[in-house]
């Protein structure tokens, strides 16, 4: 077989949205897959949770994403609202509360202290300064209440798909100044964002048919740039394309050898990584079951339904900071888990990926360490001589989002077509 003209590496979002505008003008593209499936950490298993399917991987769009809003009209494809919340439970400061305000009213101005300094550090970003430390740092410095805390913990592990101890205030700054600073607007967009319809699986597999060739259980173990052209090495053979999208997780690439090595600042954040780490749990359940959840516990921080079936139960997502703790083959340990927020609940089913321990992705959705600086972020997502990024880890646009993987799976696609003069 001779030579594609790029090589694609990775077949998640980004990879098979880059190999579908590359193929469509025309080029020879071949991509490699280290799975056995195509997705990568969009995955819907529509045998889940007893058959009525869940999204193991990234399932919320927010309607405002244009890149992948864009991509479900191509095909033909719908969102479907979640269920608007009329009941909201609050477990904060070791008390259960349904309904009513978010903390006990003593403690409200301590919410818009924290919700303040949020906007105030949003202002920073958008100027093009810089917002240092951890999360916890941040609101710990500047709010003192115990229920504010437990509440500010859920809301930010949950986002940061991990501990908040660990991650960096400077994006979730940077990630409220792309919703326009309102942190009303970030919280709906959060909390209320609708679903693809037939699961984001039905748009992978309309991108999968118009990639090209795709080749599975086909992991990459080294990329060298010789100016000219990318020589590919996987385990058993060798292929050479004049160019290479590297689309694979973020964390990941510190398993992958790259010749030329990677510039001083982007070697730093691909040996460092990301902090995304968390836990997305799929139950099938019935009780008295709240359409959202905030969880001041250790080993979970959210609970939102996304469906009330007609048969009476309920299928619901649960955030924690650890997956660890969540072992969803066992249901009684799950509803122990859930019976602090609802004290009636049965579990029916349970579904959950280790995301983090998985070799192929290495962590779940984007969340910059601490330590991280603006300038290695800036230095990952350009091309390396050759080899152009792409994915949602690795974007300025959209980053940690569907819709990141999306627009950088087409802005690489253009930067691979200039490379190679098309």
């Amino acid at each position: 077989m001779s030579d594609p003209d790029v090589i694609v590496v990775g077949a998640g979002l980004a990879g098979l949205t880059a190999a579908r505008d590359l193929t469509a003008a025309g080029l020879d593209v071949l991509t490699l897959e280290a799975r056995d499936r195509v997705g990568g950490r969009a995955w819907t298993d529509p045998k889940a949770l007893d058959g009525t399917g869940f999204e193991l991987g990234g399932m919320f769009v927010d309607p405002a994403h244009q890149a992948i809003v864009g991509e479900l009209d191509r095909y033909g494809l719908h969102l479907d609202p979640l269920p608007f919340p009329t009941s909201v439970s609050w477990l904060t400061g070791g008390e259960l509360r349904r309904g009513g305000l978010p903390v006990p009213p003593d403690e409200l101005p301590q919410l818009e202290i924290a919700v303040r300094a949020w906007q105030d550090a949003a202002a920073t970003a958008a100027a093009g300064g810089f917002v240092p430390g951890s999360v916890a740092d941040f609101f710990a410095a500047r709010v003192h209440g115990p229920h504010t805390l437990d509440l500010l913990r859920a809301y930010f592990d949950t986002e940061v798909s991990g501990a908040w101890a660990s991650a960096s205030m400077h994006a979730m700054a940077e990630d409220l100044a792309g919703g326009g600073g309102s942190v009303t607007r970030w919280t709906v967009a959060a909390m209320l964002a609708p679903t693809v319809r037939g699961g984001v699986g039905t748009l992978t597999a309309a991108l999968y048919a118009e990639a090209g060739p795709v080749r599975l259980d086909s992991p990459v173990r080294a990329l060298a740039d010789d100016g000219a052209g990318v020589t590919v090495r996987l385990d058993e053979s060798v292929h050479r394309a004049r160019a290479v999208v590297l689309a694979t997780p973020l964390n990941t690439w510190r398993d992958l050898a790259v010749a030329p090595a990677w510039p001083p600042a982007a070697a730093a954040l691909v040996a460092r990584g990301h902090r995304g780490a968390g836990a997305k749990l799929g139950v099938l359940a019935r009780g008295d079951i709240p359409d959202v959840a905030f969880c001041g516990l250790p080993a979970i921080s959210v609970l939102k339904t996304i469906r009330r079936l007609p048969d009476g139960s309920v299928s619901l997502v649960v955030f924690g900071p650890r997956p660890a703790a969540i072992d969803p083959h066992d249901r009684g340990a799950v509803a122990d888990l859930i019976r602090p927020v609802v004290p009636d609940i049965e579990v029916l089913a349970a579904a959950m990926h280790d995301w983090a321990a998985d070799p192929w992705s290495r962590g779940t959705w984007l969340a910059h360490d601490a330590a991280t600086t603006a300038a290695e972020i800036d230095a990952v997502a350009v091309p390396h001589g050759r080899i152009v990024p792409a994915g949602a880890d690795v974007t300025r646009v959209g980053a940690s989002y569907l819709d990141g993987a999306v627009s950088s799976g087409r802005e690489a696609a253009r930067l691979a077509m200039g490379l190679l003069g098309s």
